[in-house]
């Protein structure tokens, strides 16, 4: 009787692992721009610009070699971001050809992150780029 009682604590301890394991970090989640309606995220050297909507939608632009490109900013679990063509606003389909960027994040607080350039069209893979928050929260 004893052995039935233990497994069915184990299964169970099992079951709670697997199903937690699935879900996004609590502390995380609340770090992300992506889940802090109106703000507006720059990057420390100002050449990246990024806005929150009350909806939670993420537009932006860069300023690479002197041009200005114009963006749509996407989060998935976990740390990956991504840049989109903002064509990605208009037809809600997110492909590998209407991505700028993935970037890997670090989310040090509500108001600071570190983004690394993992795939690119206008950076160098593994370039840091820290973004601060610059709206009072």
């Amino acid at each position: 009787m004893k052995m039935k009682k233990k497994l069915k604590i184990c299964i169970v301890i099992l079951l709670v692992v697997l199903t937690c394991s699935a879900c996004e970090n609590p502390f995380t989640y609340a770090r992300k721009p992506t889940n802090q309606p109106n703000t507006t995220w720059v990057s420390s050297d100002e050449t990246i610009v990024f806005t929150v909507s009350s909806t939670c939608d993420t537009t932006g632009q860069m300023v690479v070699n002197g041009e200005v490109v114009e963006f749509c900013l996407t989060t998935y679990p976990g740390s990956v971001m991504n840049l989109y063509d903002t064509v990605v606003l208009d037809t809600n389909i997110e492909t590998p050809e209407s991505r700028y960027e993935q970037w890997t994040c670090s989310y040090k607080s509500k108001a600071f992150f570190i983004a690394t350039v993992k795939d690119t069209t206008f950076f160098e893979v593994g370039k840091e780029i820290s973004f601060y928050r610059v709206d009072p929260e």
